[in-house]
């Protein structure tokens, strides 16, 4: 069992144990709430601080809880794409594009699992979902691609809710040839896949551009219906390709989201795009300088491995065992 199952699979277990008591809360008491629980889980699994390894890890958004309740609230679908892959030592010791088209190929892209800090990373994001289901009664539906850096936090996600997981074909990563053509190193120079149809079908086959573009434009709903609920949250854990159909779809620019980042879109159409998702977009800490996460209350008014920073994308009409 991989490292980062093991604090997932603590992380559900203490989670659920706190069910009860997140009923009896408010949103003001939530940071401390977490705080608790994060600290009990790391406890458990002999985590310390000190941790080298633990460097990097995001707290949550201050306004994470306002968002999600607000989101949650009008009925929304994210796009979330996976956690962060974790490489076997011989991938790790590679640099730039090498490593990257060794992470891409079938069968690192299909069985490496999350690392140790991405899990770590989502725990926060499983005790708000929780928090949302428990106290206001928030829906959530999972959807997952088969590839274990999104499978494994999806799963968490669903066992912590006791909710169904979908795994779903048209979410599944792409694939890098094991062997690649000159042409395709031309494509791959930098290890990324650039999102046009020349690029996409040179590397991964004649029509592949066009069948994640239709598979992608099928998930999004007709939201001019009631396809989704009010305090419904329909999340598809995917890829950086899929995620780039859906930008491309809804007349997004077309930017790559960090782990756990995630494109919003609600009943009325609107997009939001959110390249960390739930988690704070400047801070990065260590472990020990890691405050608790904090929420603010709602307004009455709104591919792969690695990442390149970008411009976050605007709003449109949305208001605010051991384990060493």
């Amino acid at each position: 069992m991989s490292k980062s199952q093991i604090i997932l699979d603590k992380a559900v277990e203490i989670i659920n144990a706190h069910a009860d008591g997140l009923t009896l809360i408010e949103p003001g008491e939530l940071p401390a709430k977490t705080s608790e629980i994060r600290t009990r889980i790391l406890d458990d699994l002999g985590i310390t601080s000190e941790d080298p390894r633990l460097n990097g890890i995001r707290p949550l958004d201050p306004t994470a809880f306002a968002t999600m309740k607000e989101l949650a609230s009008a009925g929304c679908h994210l796009f979330m794409r996976h956690g962060e892959q974790d490489s076997n030592e011989k991938i790790s010791a590679l640099k730039g594009a090498k490593k990257k088209i060794a992470q891409m190929q079938i069968d690192n892209n299909f069985h490496d699992p999350i690392t140790a800090r991405s899990a770590i990373e989502l725990i926060p994001q499983l005790v708000l979902f929780k928090y949302l289901k428990e106290k206001f009664g928030t829906t959530f539906i999972i959807h997952t691609s088969n590839n274990q850096r999104a499978l494994q936090p999806a799963q968490a996600i669903s066992n912590v809710l006791g909710c169904a997981l979908c795994d779903s074909r048209e979410l599944t990563c792409i694939n890098y040839p094991n062997k690649l053509t000159s042409e395709q190193e031309a494509v791959l120079n930098d290890g990324a896949l650039p999102w046009t149809q020349e690029a996409v079908d040179a590397v991964c086959g004649e029509g592949q551009y066009k069948r994640i573009k239709d598979d992608m434009e099928a998930r999004i709903p007709v939201l001019d219906d009631s396809s989704i609920s009010t305090n419904t949250v329909i999340i598809d854990i995917t890829h950086t390709q899929q995620i780039n159909a859906v930008c491309e779809a809804k007349g997004e620019s077309i930017q790559r989201l960090k782990c756990y980042g995630f494109v919003m879109i609600d009943r009325s159409g609107n997009v939001l795009v959110k390249k960390d998702g739930l988690y704070h977009n400047e801070l990065t800490v260590s472990l020990a300088a890691l405050p608790a996460p904090a929420y603010a209350t709602p307004s009455t008014a709104s591919e792969e491995p690695g990442d390149v920073e970008r411009e976050e994308a605007p709003a449109k009409h949305i208001a605010s065992a051991s384990y060493s």
